[in-house]
């Protein structure tokens, strides 16, 4: 699944969401200076340690604690004061979509991959004199270890980064480039499983555009192994019921509606219910059921289908006030406009198409 056009996924992007969940900026659960300066302090410490380790063993220094604690405040600081200038930055970077549903805009990787070097350097430098003063492996063993460890930290931000660079190149247009990106980051075991799960709902929404409905469902039912199984799921559901089966697409419904994910992908729920609703229980129910169910909240593909109940009774001042709202009009202009039939009835309706 997608979000709305400006409204990217990863997160998730010139392309329209069907299913635009409700937009919810972040809050204080977006990204702090505090983590990240600590990495750098850390980081900074590690380096002091190290450089320190050297003094020592030429008799500059006596003890490593100065050396240690003077790199930690100094790169903390630093760490702060990259954080800001990289925030300052990003607003001029388009929001996409995180894994709770809310808009943001991810973090740089630099702002892990300089400290991780920086503490790399720090962990050799220790490492190579302790070798050199007690002969034994081990202290290399240590290093080896705590690069181990500072690559699994940094594999969400890095990961997430480089899926970023793949939506932004498909909301620029260049698909083709996007889709290969994505499918290495996909295929990659080194990223995590919910990196690779949004480059696998991103997947489902290129192959769905392109009305490749086997590979949307093969790349939704992937995407089922991360966070965002609501997502995954109601996309699969959308897809079965594009494809006639919607004893399926109601099943997924319901699993996308008991998942810990589903009030974030809420408006694509209640678009696809609406879309089996249509296609089961015709025009009459379906405009019942989408004029109790629409809120300030409802997405493009909602709005469009209960329009298209409404203008199949003969309501067609109804289905006008629907497409009156924005996302609506939007929807049915967009590549959704062909992908979904019942869309495509709408475009003599107004000024709609």
């Amino acid at each position: 699944m997608a979000p709305e056009k400006g409204k990217t996924v990863d997160s998730t992007a010139a392309h329209i969401d069907a299913f635009a969940p409700p937009e919810e900026k972040a809050t204080a659960g977006g990204p702090s200076a505090i983590p990240v300066a600590l990495v750098w302090a850390m980081s900074g410490a590690a380096a002091g340690v190290g450089l320190g380790a050297w003094a020592q063993t030429i008799g500059l220094v006596k003890s490593l604690v100065p050396e240690g604690l003077g790199g930690a405040v100094l790169w903390f600081v630093l760490g702060a004061i990259a954080f800001r200038t990289e925030r300052h930055y990003a607003n001029r970077k388009k929001e996409l979509l995180d894994g709770r549903g809310r808009l943001v805009r991810p973090l740089s990787a630099w702002l892990v991959t300089v400290p991780m070097a920086l503490g790399a350097a720090g962990f050799l430098a220790l490492a190579l004199a302790a070798l050199l003063r007690t002969g034994s492996s081990t202290p290399i063993l240590i290093f080896v270890l705590a690069m181990i460890g500072m690559v699994g930290v940094s594999r969400p931000v890095i990961g997430s980064r480089s899926l970023a660079r793949a939506v932004e190149m498909l909301d620029a247009g260049r698909v083709a480039e996007s889709q290969q990106r994505m499918l290495w980051i996909e295929a990659a075991p080194w990223w995590t499983a919910n990196v690779r799960s949004m480059a696998a709902l991103n997947l489902g929404f290129i192959a769905l555009t392109q009305q490749r409905l086997d590979d949307a469902a093969n790349w939704y039912n992937r995407a089922n192994r991360g966070r965002d199984r609501a997502l995954a799921c109601t996309g699969l559901a959308l897809v079965r019921a594009l494809q006639g089966d919607v004893e399926e697409a109601e099943r997924q419904l319901t699993r996308a509606g008991k998942s810990g994910e589903g009030r974030h992908a809420q408006a694509e729920i209640d678009g696809v219910r609406l879309l089996v609703a249509l296609r089961r229980d015709g025009a009459e129910e379906a405009a019942r059921l989408g004029d109790r169910l629409r809120n300030p909240n409802s997405g493009g593909l909602f709005l469009g289908l209960l329009a298209c109940a409404h203008a199949r009774q003969g309501n067609e001042s109804a289905a006008k006030e629907v497409l009156e709202e924005h996302a609506a009009r939007e929807m049915i202009d967009s590549v959704f406009g062909d992908v979904v039939p019942e869309l495509r009835e709408l475009k003599w309706v107004g000024d709609v198409g």
